[in-house]
């Protein structure tokens, strides 16, 4: 089971790469190709039940166009109390 912090921190990734991997208009299915991977991969990702590699995001980053920077600007590292007990 995942800590509350892993998480907050999971959905906050998901929610971003979800509207980043929208706003290219590109499938999840497209972009499981681009990194090598499986969509069930992305959906776990994309669902905020997994907290990826480094690795992971570096390749996500690159096939969306976008500077790992950019793809996790706005992700907080820690997360506040009010999204922990969302979380919880």
């Amino acid at each position: 089971m995942m800590r509350p912090r892993d998480r907050a921190l999971a959905q906050a990734i998901a929610a971003k790469l979800r509207a980043v991997r929208m706003l290219r208009g590109m499938s999840r299915e497209q972009l499981a190709e681009l990194v090598n991977s499986y969509r069930p991969n992305v959906w776990r990702l994309e669902s905020g039940k997994h907290v990826p590699s480094l690795q992971f995001l570096r390749d996500v980053a690159r096939a969306l166009d976008v500077s790992l920077s950019e793809l996790l600007e706005g992700v907080d590292a820690e997360p506040s109390d009010a999204a922990l007990k969302e979380t919880a």
